[in-house]
């Protein structure tokens, strides 16, 4: 993080960019319909038969709901706090509580779907430790289990023990840890983001990997085309669409901290990248479940990932 961020109990105007209407409308545009099909498919987890009958629908839904949330309030909002600041003082003391929901939501999110991914890990690469992970005490804990580590991560910020949420005058988000705490800065998100991103980056990649060898192993017996090859090849291509989405997530939320840290001065140099990482920031949970085939989708990935597999 740059070295020359100051922290204040004041609040400031950061400079106004001309196309920042244009950028803000992309935004809420694109978070709209993006909230839209996280609500779509979070119905459809509830009502539609295989969905609501899998055994980690629990998980689903929680991820899903979490990401209508995000997509639908949480980032839109913070797009407007990003247009507001570059035209009116926000209050002195705005980031003490905006700064804890925002980013008690974001690392909620990121542990939830961290959890789904190793469920589908366990499903995909350990088959016969799966029932294990889908009993009701486990999936209690599956969907407990992220908020805790949000309640965690956040609570000293939160609590203003040490540090607190404070208006940064460096970059347009407006609020990040502080005051002058650079190890909150490297810590809350590894914990809030970067662990859980490995994760779910292992995960996928071991499901991708396992399904992958499947089919090569089932394509080598030369039994032809039947049932089980085809939902075999149907597991394979999900596999590559969920890494996919794991690569997009990536993209969208990893380059304004990477340059942030590392190049400080050609980011807060530049507008334009400022609000291109946060336009890709913001709209990260709203393209996955509107991608391609929407496979991407929590409710594809059960259907194909945990059914039982027969000739």
């Amino acid at each position: 993080m740059n070295n020359n961020s100051s922290f204040q109990n004041e609040s400031v105007v950061l400079p106004h960019h001309s196309s920042l209407p244009v950028w803000l409308a992309v935004i809420l545009v694109l978070d709209f319909f993006g909230a839209l099909a996280n609500a779509v498919t979070f119905v459809a987890t509830l009502v539609y038969n295989p969905l609501r009958k899998s055994s980690s629908s629990v998980i689903l839904a929680h991820c899903i709901l979490l990401d209508l949330v995000v997509t639908g309030f949480v980032y839109p909002i913070t797009a407007v706090v990003t247009y507001v600041q570059t035209r009116w003082l926000l209050p002195a003391h705005f980031c003490r509580g905006f700064g804890a929901v925002f980013f008690f939501a974001i690392y909620l999110n990121d542990w939830a779907h961290a959890v789904m991914a190793v469920n589908r890990f366990i499903g995909a690469v350990l088959p016969h430790y799966y029932k294990q992970v889908t009993t009701r005490p486990a999936l209690i804990v599956a969907v407990v289990m992220p908020w805790l580590a949000s309640v965690l991560i956040n609570f000293a910020a939160t609590a203003e023990i040490t540090l607190r949420y404070e208006l940064s005058d460096s970059w347009p988000l407006a609020c990040i840890p502080g005051p002058d705490k650079e190890s909150a800065l490297i810590i809350m998100p590894l914990f809030g983001t970067y662990i859980p991103s490995v994760l779910i980056g292992i995960s996928y990649t071991a499901v991708m990997i396992t399904a992958k060898q499947a089919v090569r192993r089932k394509v080598g017996d030369d039994s032809g085309v039947t049932r089980l090859s085809i939902r075999l090849g149907q597991r394979y291509e999900t596999s590559k669409t969920l890494f996919v989405c794991f690569l997009w997530y990536c993209l969208a939320n990893f380059p304004l901290p990477v340059t942030s840290f590392y190049f400080p001065e050609e980011l807060y140099a530049s507008m334009d990248l400022q609000f291109a990482f946060l336009g890709l920031q913001y709209m990260s949970s709203a393209v996955n479940p509107v991608s391609p085939g929407s496979v991407c989708s929590d409710e594809e990935q059960s259907l194909i990932t945990h059914a039982p597999l027969k000739q």
